[in-house]
């Protein structure tokens, strides 16, 4: 019993002088520091950060560490210091980088030639490290948990990794199992920020479900069907919708154009059967295809609910689908092509709003978001160059002025008139100036809106359209 109480005595004693990291401060550099603390390390630095759990990354010339009390704990030497996440940070020091703990202790040596991990994730159990030519991976403890033998790290999560060696790719956990082989050309990891994962042999594409498991062969969208592009190859398929994801498939035939389905994610089963010239996504209970050049509505058992009889088609969105009804030809660069009306449907395909709007020049597409659609009007016998939004009665209620429109997001509609852009409410009323190069939200709540004529960047609320901030760019 003696024994038992000298060991808690001792552990008491240990916990009470350690650092607890929750009871530590944090917040901007007024709120944590006195104000007369504040005022001597103003002077003396040229910025000091958010504190986080009692500590804040501090410049003077260069980057160091100061703690709550106005201490500092590491010396202003360093290019850089930027968070991993609580727990950890990184230094960058003449182009090398090595791992702290959230206080400046250190967990590995500044000798790493780069290192990769997932920002922004509070979760991050584990860092790539290149040392050399190699790569490897580390936990936040600087142990060694995948030997650094691979060429390449691709993607890393806070539990898995894509490593290449010798050209070849495969999906790593932070144990060092194989998820998914190391044989594969390329893998595009949680595609499109979704569960899911494809896998690239070959120039063919193969889908990985949420558990990391490859459940097709690499038998869709061949060949020309991956480009390449400023950020590297990437695949043209579109992001997968309510756990399907239209695939393509190219017939034994090579004169005949390749064929469209639908592919279960977790399952990889194939639902709705390789035999359309082109499908939409999979939205609302329905998915449009097309068939000998006439396009209807499936359900996702591939059941024909609304017949093959429209010219064009597009998503259902808030129970109504946009549908294009052919109206004669429209000689064009290319020769004569077919001239449509939109219209839009209900479910049951009864005619809604009758067919008297053109399509938009831009890709964008006529959906319903918050009770408005973007839809054109024009006296050009094909596009409607004359964008406004239309109620589910098909009424105007935001004037067709714009050369473009998208669909309403977050309260607001973005438009765009001579080759600038801003945003409407539902009003029409220009909340965002119509002025800008190039406007998106950067939140729910946030604008922002870019000026490349002179490279300022103003931050609008979506509501109230008042500036926020206004920074270079």
């Amino acid at each position: 019993m003696k024994k038992l109480l000298i060991a808690i005595l001792v552990l008491t004693a240990f916990f009470s002088c350690s650092e607890n990291k929750s009871n530590l401060p944090s917040g901007s550099a007024k709120e944590v520091l006195s104000n007369d603390l504040y005022g001597q390390l103003s002077e003396k630095y040229d910025s000091i950060a958010d504190f986080e759990f009692g500590y804040a990354v501090v410049k003077k010339g260069k980057y160091g560490l100061l703690d709550y009390k106005g201490q500092e704990v590491l010396e202003c030497l360093y290019d850089t210091i930027f968070t991993i996440n609580s727990d950890a940070k990184v230094l960058k020091q003449n182009d090398k980088y090595g791992i702290i703990e959230y206080n400046g202790n250190k967990i590995t040596e500044l000798d790493n030639d780069e290192i990769k991990f997932k920002p922004d994730c509070i979760d991050t159990k584990i860092i790539a490290v290149k040392k050399g030519q190699s790569w490897g991976i580390i936990d936040l403890k600087g142990n060694v948990l995948i030997p650094f033998e691979y060429d390449d790290i691709a993607s890393i999560d806070s539990h898995n990794a894509v490593v290449g060696k010798n050209g070849k790719y495969g999906l790593i956990d932070s144990i060092g199992n194989f998820s998914v082989e190391l044989k594969y050309d390329t893998i595009y990891y949680h595609f499109e920020e979704s569960d899911i994962s494809l896998v690239e042999l070959n120039r063919c594409i193969g889908l990985v479900n949420s558990q990391n498991k490859v459940v097709t062969d690499c038998d869709f969208n061949c060949e020309y069907l991956t480009f390449r592009s400023m950020g590297g190859r990437v695949p043209r398929i579109e992001a997968p919708q309510n756990g399907y994801i239209r695939l393509e498939k190219f017939q034994a035939d090579a004169n005949k154009s390749k064929l469209y389905g639908l592919v279960e994610c977790e399952t990889g089963k194939i639902v709705i059967p390789f035999e359309y010239d082109d499908m939409g996504d999979y939205s609302e209970g329905l998915i449009w295809a097309e068939k000998d050049h006439k396009c209807g509505y499936l359900d996702i058992q591939n059941r024909v609910i609304i017949q093959f009889k429209y010219g064009q088609a597009y998503n259902f969105s808030e129970g109504l689908a946009a549908v294009g009804e052919r109206d004669g030809y429209y000689n064009a660069v290319m020769g004569r092509v077919p001239n449509f009306k939109i219209g839009f449907i209900d479910k049951n395909g009864n005619v809604v709003i009758p067919f008297q709007f053109k399509p938009q020049f831009a890709s964008t597409t006529p959906e319903f978001h918050e009770g408005l659609s973007p839809m054109g009007v024009s006296s050009n016998n094909y596009w409607g160059l004359n964008i406004g939004y239309i109620n589910k009665k098909g009424e105007f209620v935001i004037k067709p002025i714009y050369n473009e429109a998208e669909p309403f997001e977050n309260g607001l509609g973005k438009v765009k008139r001579n080759d600038k852009e801003g945003f409407v409410n539902s009003n029409g009323e220009e909340v965002i100036p119509i002025e800008y190069e190039y406007v998106c939200f950067e939140n729910d709540t946030l604008v922002y809106c870019s000026r490349w004529s002179d490279g300022t960047i103003d931050y609008y609320t979506n509501k109230q359209g008042k500036v926020q901030k206004t920074e270079a760019q």
